[in-house]
């Protein structure tokens, strides 16, 4: 029994040795796996590493290049032939502008064909830009019918830049009847008519069909009033408002019948009631006013309610034309204001300096 017990013991001592020995041997194989998968992980990435790197490479001695010969100078520009400017297109452009040319509206410039609706056009779109220019171009010639260049809901300062002709129609269907009026300026603030045009009223026409076989000499049935005849027509002053600051500057007439004329007794129809208001003019001034004359040089005939006052008078040169009528002096009423150099003929009728009482109306009716 004891031996067969110390057999049993024996055995299990053995199993026990085996199994740590298993054991032992198990720890030492997975450490030294462990070892070996560790050095080729270093190793691959060392590998991975040089492999991104590239080794520098020592450049190698340029040949010297051969000289090239200097560039050729560019072929000399041909000269730009000049060419003439296109005309204006017709109606509006896509940019606003402050220049408004009357070719661009329809205008013929022949001196044949009615361009009176093309400067209505242009007028209407000048009309609504402050500062705006109306172009009447050189070397045109416009045949334009009665026409009104009127307020007053334009903006101000607009210019009238007459450089070409315009020309009166002939025919007695353009006037109509009652149309005392050709080209007319009114109710405006700031307008500015001016450059080195020419307006033909051409007069000539209507006096060869109405000759003056017995000349007019009852200054009445031209223009009033008169001094011998204040009392047979009564003045009939009407309006309101005011007129400002107006120049007439470096004009030629020629064959005019009234030059310089304020008429403030005017009737455009074949009856005007008496008035006692008026509008109230200042500071308007005539200089360098040259040509001939047909019936007077100067006619200022203002209200005796606002006499016209600051009226300037400098460098004026008007001779009479046509002998045969009638001459008349200068004439004034009521006008107050300078005569800045001597004039011809002289003109004695203004009063030099202001009337003793002046006064003045609103000027809520602006020309």
């Amino acid at each position: 029994m004891l031996f067969i017990a110390y057999l049993i013991w024996s055995s299990q001592i053995d199993t026990c040795n085996a199994r740590r020995r298993g054991k032992h041997w198990r720890q030492k194989r997975a450490a030294a796996t462990s070892a070996s998968l560790y050095k080729k992980k270093i190793k691959s990435s060392q590998h991975h590493n040089n492999a991104g790197k590239s080794n520098p490479q020592v450049p190698s001695p340029k040949s010297p290049s051969p000289t090239l010969p200097p560039p050729l100078p560019p072929p000399p520009l041909a000269p730009k032939k000049d060419i003439p400017p296109s005309p204006p297109k017709k109606g509006y452009s896509s940019r606003p502008s402050t220049v408004f040319n009357v070719l661009g509206f329809g205008a013929e410039g022949d001196g044949k064909s009615d361009d009176t609706k093309a400067f209505q056009a242009a007028w209407a779109a000048a009309c609504k830009v402050e500062a705006s220019t109306i172009m009447v171009p050189s070397k045109f010639t416009f045949l334009v019918g009665p026409i009104s260049f009127s307020g007053p809901y334009c903006q101000p300062n607009i210019v009238f830049q007459l450089d070409g002709t315009i020309l009166a129609p002939t025919s007695s269907q353009a006037w109509g009847s009652g149309i005392l009026q050709w080209l007319e300026f009114t109710k405006l603030r700031g307008i500015t008519v001016r450059g080195t045009g020419t307006i033909d009223g051409r007069g000539s026409i209507w006096w060869q069909d109405s000759q003056y076989d017995d000349p007019i000499d009852n200054e009445s049935k031209l223009i009033v009033p008169l001094n011998s005849t204040v009392e047979e027509n009564p003045p009939i002053p009407g309006g309101s408002g005011s007129v400002q600051g107006v120049l007439f500057s470096n004009i030629q007439v020629s064959e005019v019948q009234l030059p310089i004329i304020i008429d403030q007794y005017y009737c455009d129809k074949s009856e005007c009631k008496n008035q006692t208001s008026a509008v109230a003019l200042s500071g308007i001034t005539y200089e360098k006013i040259r040509g001939t004359y047909t019936v007077k040089p100067v006619h200022l005939a203002c209200s005796d309610s606002l006499p016209c006052v600051d009226v300037g008078l400098t460098d004026i040169e008007l001779k009479p034309q046509q002998e045969q009528y009638h001459m008349y002096d200068a004439f004034c009423w009521q006008t107050f204001g300078e005569l800045n150099t001597p004039t011809v003929p002289p003109i004695d009728c203004l009063h030099i300096g202001k009337p003793s009482s002046n006064r003045i109306q609103n000027d809520h009716d602006l020309c």
